[in-house]
């Protein structure tokens, strides 16, 4: 798109404009000649930098297969509130794919609810994509070993009510589960 016209000055023109994006931009000047001048023209690039993030993402060390696990990634940076969509990938068995896509909220922070259900270990990252001004980034990994239950936890009753200052007993029972077996 066209920026502007400039007036030929003592065989320099000048030009003020305002370059928006974080991008790299072709800029072309055009001289239209002039009597005894021929037309010429010379094209620069200018690379537009943006303003430097950081990513955090926070997540569980561990989750059960199939079960709820928040992702929260949050994005800081020196110029403002951050803007723009946070891209979270799972590397599992060396393969990586998107697991999810979330819009910062007006805090800077996107959170996911994915679920898992290959066993084993998951490495996810979020990643900022940036947007106009600021330069996107990438969280460090975060490992989530997905397992298996070893036990299952349960009490009888299951709920009371009990006036304050008195007590009340419960029974716990611990029990293995998958397979799981005490061999002490």
């Amino acid at each position: 798109s066209k920026l502007g016209t400039a007036p030929l000055a003592n065989g320099t023109a000048s030009l003020d404009t305002i370059l928006i994006g974080v991008r790299t931009h072709d800029l072309t000047a055009l001289y239209s000649g002039e009597g005894a001048f021929l037309p010429s023209s010379n094209t620069i690039v200018v690379k537009v930098t943006g303003s430097p993030t950081t990513t955090t993402l926070s997540a569980p060390v561990s989750a059960s297969p199939a079960s709820p696990v928040v992702l929260k990634a949050t994005v800081s940076t020196q110029s403002g509130t951050p803007s723009g969509v946070v891209q979270f990938t799972d590397t599992f068995s060396g393969i990586r794919h998107a697991i999810g896509q979330v819009a910062l909220d007006s805090s800077a922070t996107a959170i996911l609810t994915v679920t898992f259900a290959d066993l084993g270990m998951h490495s996810v990252v979020a990643q900022y994509q940036g947007n106009g001004s600021l330069i996107g980034s990438d969280s460090d990994a975060m490992t989530i070993a997905v397992a298996n239950e070893d036990f299952s936890l349960s009490a009888a009753p299951p709920t009371a009510t009990v006036t304050a200052g008195d007590s009340t007993q419960f029974m716990l029972t611990v029990a293995p589960v998958g397979g799981f077996a005490d061999k002490g």
